[in-house]
């Protein structure tokens, strides 16, 4: 099993990169508004279900290929590294995360390896699939999610009769 990423469509082991996952999140940060009324104790505090961006964190290191020096990976990965693009680990390769790399990573540079780590924020701050096409039948649309997320739902008729008493239920994994 391979233990790399690929990110905007280029796989980390172009580069010879491996990872280790630092700060990976069971969940993102759940939003809330907290109001402070004075002349009385604690806090008001409104949840309505919704969360901020996710951050997360892992280390890389690479070794030298050849001749060339690792300052020139370096300087590669950090051209690839640069802006927003889908983030997707070998070990989920169905799912993704649109990121961006939010910190300049601190390299340590040796002479035949060096090492870096990667924050990024993932903003909507859940794994994502790509586009499903599937068929309605009498049974519905079983589609797995665990939290409220954004969902485009498309209803195309391919038949010459028209389309009667639809109901849509949302239901999350865990109800």
């Amino acid at each position: 099993m391979s233990s790399g990423f690929a990110f905007k469509g280029v796989h980390s082991s172009r580069f010879g990169i491996v990872y280790r996952p630092e700060s990976r999140m069971l969940m993102p940060t759940a939003r809330r508004n907290v109001i402070a009324v004075p002349g009385r104790s604690g806090v008001y505090t409104q949840t309505y279900g919704d969360y901020d961006e996710r951050v997360e964190s892992f280390a890389c290191g690479f070794v030298r290929r050849g001749t060339t020096l690792p300052a020139t990976t370096a300087r590669q990965i950090a051209g690839w590294l640069s802006g927003t693009g889908k983030l997707v680990f070998d070990e989920e390769p169905h799912l993704f995360y649109m990121a961006t790399i939010i910190d300049a990573p601190p390299l340590s540079l040796h002479r035949n390896y060096a090492e870096f780590t990667i924050t990024y924020t993932a903003n909507p701050p859940f794994a994502m699939s790509e586009e499903k096409t599937v068929t309605l039948d009498e049974t519905g649309i079983s589609y797995p999610a665990t939290v409220k997320t954004p969902t485009l739902l498309k209803i195309r008729n391919d038949n010459a009769s028209s389309i009667s008493n639809v109901h849509i239920i949302i239901r999350r994994l865990t109800e």
